[in-house]
């Protein structure tokens, strides 16, 4: 399979190359350490298929999208394998679904030659082609992206949809906050906000770029600094324990320790006071 894989890190890396040249930003890159070193099972697979999906769908979705929008006649594997993939996937996450099972199967038989693969050498098989299938995928983006990035206008529209990306977000209110994210957390944000998107309801009239911005800011800010004392100790200083005001309290702690770097005492009184000159008159 590493062979396979030698070959997806070339084409990877070729059109992580031309997404710099038309954005600016480099494709997120593909770690060997996330991949199983081998596939001899079915828990194998479905690891290898996890490990793809993430790359594929939640890493690499937006770039992929606009690739398949703007150059559709140009990429008819990466159409087939990201319809066929989607299937493969859904299939080992739901195996109620009749459909998707089928489809499966049937990719098992072209992979291996039995829709019931056992022998430790079927599902390297069918590992191998699975890289093999995304490889050639990634084949066809990476020269649709050189296609675009002679062409002035769409280097632009690449731009503008990698610039409202919810990566980009993340790592430019990053920067606002002065964070220093790692990669991996740059990543866990992405699919925080992402799936948070899915189900998220925009208030009417709300500008769509401001609200993105509001979930990043609000995702960046979980990772907010222990406290130097348990919760209720401060809930207790502020006198709303079970109170409506009780969240808006431990916020303005975190806040206070943050900034103030103080502990015991001197922290619960810094806490109490400021949280006095914010109360309405």
């Amino acid at each position: 399979m590493w062979d396979e894989f030698e070959q997806l890190e070339v084409e990877h890396t070729r059109l992580s190359q031309h997404k710099r040249i038309c954005t600016g930003e480099p494709l997120e890159p593909l770690s060997r350490a996330e991949i199983p070193k081998t596939v001899l099972s079915l828990a194998d697979f479905r690891t290898l298929v996890s490990e793809v999906y993430k790359c594929w769908h939640e890493q690499w979705g937006q770039d992929v999208a606009f690739l398949l929008t703007t150059t559709r006649a140009a990429t008819p594997k990466t159409q087939d394998f990201k319809a066929r993939f989607q299937k493969i996937r859904t299939a080992h996450e739901h195996s109620t679904n009749a459909g998707a099972v089928r489809v499966l199967q049937n990719w098992y038989y072209e992979a291996c030659g039995t829709r019931t693969p056992q022998d430790p050498n079927e599902w390297a098989i069918c590992a191998r082609k699975l890289i093999l299938q995304l490889t050639n995928a990634i084949t066809e983006l990476a020269d649709a992206a050189m296609s675009i990035s002679q062409s002035e206008n769409q280097r632009n529209a690449w731009q503008q949809h990698s610039a409202t990306s919810v990566r980009a977000v993340v790592v430019r209110i990053a920067i606002d906050l002065g964070l220093s994210l790692r990669e991996s957390a740059i990543g866990y944000h992405t699919r925080q906000v992402e799936n948070q998107l899915r189900w998220y309801r925009s208030p009417k009239r709300q500008n769509a770029s401001a609200e993105l911005d509001s979930l990043v800011e609000r995702s960046l800010m979980s990772q907010s600094p222990a406290l130097p004392c348990d919760h209720m100790t401060i809930l207790r200083e502020l006198e709303v324990i079970g109170s409506r005001s009780a969240f808006a309290g431990i916020q303005l702690a975190h806040a206070v320790a943050a900034v103030s770097h103080t502990r015991g005492d001197a922290f619960l009184k810094l806490v109490a006071a400021s949280w006095a000159s914010i109360q309405p008159a």
